[in-house]
């Protein structure tokens, strides 16, 4: 079966998908079984021996082999555009074998990824002290979403003040693309509106610390 080319570190702006389409090829999709969630495939893995399916989760550990890269990834639901969700909810653990290498700093322990591969069965191996099976697919796309960064809010009076500025606020959502970087002006905005009801002239956002930039992309 041909091996299609891994997405390793996500799309870039000039191939970013927009709406809420699958972060996971339109080919590789058609070919994908439906899944309501990995214990499907936990219960019968001999039923979706070398069928492909989509996974997504959290990377556990990253391991380099002579041959390639082995992944081992806590299983999340997906959601939007096949994005890993974030919550306790889990199916447990899957491993995804691929024929590249996959640097260990970048696939670190923590990042979400969007898995389509071909189930190649199960291999159990220790968790702690205990056996565990896990589901083995040889991946065919492999997804790493960008880091999820959480703003520092500074102490009152300054949060909520109209002036306030957070130059890291994230959306993973917002744009095209998986994660544009955008500035926040949720503060200005709203003082903005409330001169205006009054009919006093609104502040401009030059006005303040910083001023309002353009949207990075």
């Amino acid at each position: 079966m041909k091996t299609l080319p891994l997405l390793a570190v996500g799309i870039p702006l000039g191939l970013a998908l927009s709406g809420c389409a699958s972060v996971i090829s339109q080919e590789l999709r058609a070919q994908a079984v439906p899944l309501r969630g990995l214990f499907e495939v936990q219960t019968h893995p001999d039923a979706f021996l070398g069928k492909t399916v989509i996974l997504g989760g959290e990377i556990i550990e990253t391991r380099n082999r002579p041959d390639g890269t082995t992944l081992l990834v806590l299983d999340k639901p997906l959601g939007v555009r096949d994005a890993p969700e974030t919550g306790d909810q889990s199916d447990g653990r899957f491993m995804v074998e691929v024929t590249r290498y996959l640097d260990p700093v970048l696939f670190a322990e923590g990042r979400a990824v969007t898995v389509a591969g071909m189930v190649a069965g199960t291999k159990t191996e220790p968790v702690g002290q205990a056996p565990y099976a896990y589901v083995v697919l040889h991946g065919q796309e492999v997804y790493l979403w960008r880091r999820v960064v959480s703003a520092t809010y500074p102490p009152y009076p300054y949060y909520g003040s109209p002036f306030w500025y957070d130059p890291f606020w994230y959306d993973p959502f917002w744009g095209p693309g998986p994660g544009w970087w955008r500035p926040r002006f949720d503060g200005l905005d709203r003082h903005r509106k409330e001169s205006e009801a009054a009919g006093a002239p609104a502040p401009s956002a030059t006005s303040g610390p910083a001023s309002v930039g353009a949207e990075h992309r």
